[in-house]
């Protein structure tokens, strides 16, 4: 069957700019055995082309290793604990460097780290890691880096109650051996020394979320460099302007570069109304090593501030870019991730990247940094199952970008859900009014559009889309400057059961005229969603 576009003008639709996101998602990485409440990519870590993944789901005693193979993330390994060792809470956390990963079990009774080595191909675990305390929080927080591994103890009472402490192994000739325990030298109780961290070579950086800043309670991060072979504490960094229960540095809202280091305030109060005084919308501070001597040279807001939006709650740094997550923006409170850039002028906001233009899902943030490569987290992402979670890679320099990216790739015709789509056509096709189209029986052989091949076979419901009569959301538009544009598909719960096991494809095309007479100008790959129970 061959198609022509010339009527299309004729059908009434309103052409509307979509908004803008200057990166590409360039890949979905999902459970290999998803679960309702599974969590998974509450934790993750990249190196290199390697990736490890956890999950928050405490039952699953499972974390996944992903290798990147011609641009393609595929399962590597499972990782669980040896039979009969305590598990309870195993991939809280996760870390990974080059053929070492850790993972934690942690937890208010038993709590362990796990760390496995990759050898001849295969992983396998090497170590139990423990220290004498219980109910100390152990494994809170990782960080590994070459042959030294960072954990934390966030209710660890040695030097107050609750003041936390941070327990350093190093590999050596005979394995993982505890090197040295790290405590704040002003440690208070309920500090929570541990609550993030950031190691790189000879320098750690320690979050303490209750430590006294500016003001009793506003948070700190200690800095620690090797030093003759001893960690010692060398500088401590808190904001110049910090109040109590600004959550300066919890969770993930330390990064550390050189001689550079980002920390999150995700409870900050910045431009608060006087009806909502304790609006939460929060901050970044970024610290700059000269001369020796650690200072503050820039605070950085949300270009879309929202009350309790968790700006500054995720961070990842490498060389001059900079991810903040925000993990309550966007347009339907999804998260977002801004990116910025240090220039001599400061670090200014390259983009900021939408949870709804690349995959729903709540919770949205950022993992981890590696050169262009973001890795993000939607924990809280439906897909087959609710709440089965999801990580989504993509390029900040737009890199091996898809025509069509889709997430989640699964939706369960009983609870519902969307699916989004990342349109990207190029900047070829800047500004080019763009269909997206579906069908229900495949991609082959296509239809011959205009001398180009649309990705879709003719059905119903291929005409229901063209017609406008389909449950999708930004399907007709306009690509913005870059040749981009996002759309979703919703799938209402309690959709026919008859149509478990079928697979919706969608493509879309672009329109170019010919002074009044349209034809197609692109045409993408399709994606896939299927339809299950």
């Amino acid at each position: 069957m061959k198609l022509h576009f010339a009527g299309l003008t004729g059908l009434g639709w309103a052409l509307a700019s979509s908004g803008a996101f200057a990166q590409c998602p360039t890949a979905l990485i999902q459970s290999p055995s998803p679960a309702t409440f599974g969590y998974f990519g509450s934790s993750a870590d990249l190196s290199g082309e390697r990736m490890l993944v956890g999950t928050a789901l405490w039952s699953s005693n499972q974390s996944h290793v992903f290798q990147r193979v011609g641009g393609q993330w595929q399962l590597q390994a499972v990782l669980s604990p040896n039979p009969g060792t305590p598990n309870l809470g195993f991939g809280e956390e996760v870390a990974i460097d080059g053929d070492y990963a850790a993972v934690s079990a942690s937890n208010f009774f038993d709590s362990s780290v796990y760390v496995y080595e990759r050898q001849a191909g295969v992983w396998s675990q090497v170590a139990i890691l423990k220290t004498s305390e219980t109910l100390n929080a152990f494994g809170n927080k990782l960080a590994l880096d070459g042959n030294v591994l960072a954990v934390s103890a966030i209710r660890d009472d040695q030097a107050a109650v609750d003041a936390g402490a941070v327990h350093l192994f190093e590999r050596g000739p005979t394995g993982w051996v505890a090197i040295q325990k790290l405590t704040a030298s002003d440690g208070g109780n309920t500090d929570q020394f541990g609550t993030s961290l950031a190691l790189q070579g000879d320098r750690l950086v320690v979050g303490a979320l209750w430590a006294d800043g500016a003001q009793a309670g506003s948070g700190a991060a200690y800095v620690f460099e090797r030093q003759g072979g001893q960690w010692q504490e060398t500088a401590k960094l808190f904001a110049a302007d910090g109040v109590s229960g600004d959550y300066f540095s919890a969770l993930q809202s330390v990064a550390l570069d050189g001689d550079r280091i980002a920390v999150g305030a995700s409870r900050a109060d910045v431009g608060c109304s006087a009806t909502v005084p304790n609006c939460n919308t929060g901050a970044v501070y970024l610290f700059q090593r000269s001369g020796g001597q650690w200072s503050q040279v820039q605070k950085l807001i949300s270009p879309t501030p929202a009350n309790w939006s968790g700006y500054g709650l995720s961070l990842a740094m490498d060389g001059a870019l900079l991810a903040v997550g925000a993990q309550a923006e966007g347009p339907e409170a999804e998260g977002q991730i801004h990116l910025y850039r240090q220039t001599p002028a400061g670090w200014l906001l390259q983009s900021t990247v939408p949870a709804l233009a690349i995959g729903e899902g709540g919770a949205f943030g950022v993992h981890d940094l590696d050169g262009d490569l973001v890795l993000a987290g939607s924990p809280y992402m439906d897909g087959q199952f609710v709440d089965q979670g999801g990580v989504i890679t993509f390029s900040a320099a737009n890199q091996g970008c898809p025509s069509l990216f889709a997430a989640p790739t699964a939706l369960s015709l009983a609870g519902g859900g969307t699916q989004a789509f990342a349109l990207n056509a190029g900047p070829g096709q800047a500004f080019a009014p763009y269909l997206l189209l579906g069908s229900l029986t495949g991609t082959l052989p296509g239809q011959a559009v205009d001398g180009q091949i649309l990705p879709l076979n003719p059905d119903a419901y291929f005409f229901a889309t063209l017609a406008g009569n389909a449950p999708l959301t930004g399907s007709v538009g306009l690509l913005d400057a870059t040749g981009r544009a996002y759309a979703s598909l919703v799938l209402p719960s309690g959709a026919p059961a008859i149509l478990a096991g079928l697979t919706a494809h969608h493509a879309f095309l672009t329109i170019r005229f010919n002074g009044t007479i349209p034809s197609v100008g692109f045409t993408s790959a399709g994606a896939a969603l299927l339809l299950v129970p």
